[in-house]
């Protein structure tokens, strides 16, 4: 039995080409291509650097789910911390908590970040918390 494989190759991705935030540095084409395929799926991710305290890149649906403006979006700071109190969900996985702290304001958002040999980090938001109704 022959199984076939088919990968779709897209051309790499430009900031002006889709609805991406792009600072600090450039990001490799196959990060771009994971957040916009993720993006088509509705996975909210984000791109960062260990060597960086910024979002690199992020997608629309990470934008919408964190429900902030582009301008918050870059002058977000990043905290890596194994100390958060956020617990890593698998640490055979590799995932690192993060903090995300929005500028002068008191917003934080907490999620878990993976990160490859090149010190690109695949940011995740943790899903938003809804109480239930009584």
């Amino acid at each position: 039995m022959l199984t076939l494989w088919w990968i779709a190759i897209r051309p790499p991705l430009k900031a002006d080409d889709q609805k991406f935030g792009e600072v600090c540095m450039d990001v490799p084409a196959d990060l771009r291509q994971v957040c916009a395929v993720l993006d088509e799926f509705g996975l909210p991710r984000a791109v960062g650097h260990i060597s960086e305290k910024c979002l690199l890149l992020w997608n629309e649906t990470f934008g919408r789910q964190a429900n902030l403006t582009e301008r918050e979006l870059r002058a977000a700071e990043i905290s890596l911390s194994t100390d958060l109190a956020l617990a890593s969900a698998n640490e055979k996985l590799g995932l690192m908590p993060f903090a995300l702290k929005i500028g002068e304001s008191t917003k934080v958002f907490l999620g878990h970040t993976v990160m490859r040999d090149d010190g690109y980090l695949l940011m995740m938001l943790e899903p938003p918390f809804f109480p239930e109704k009584a």
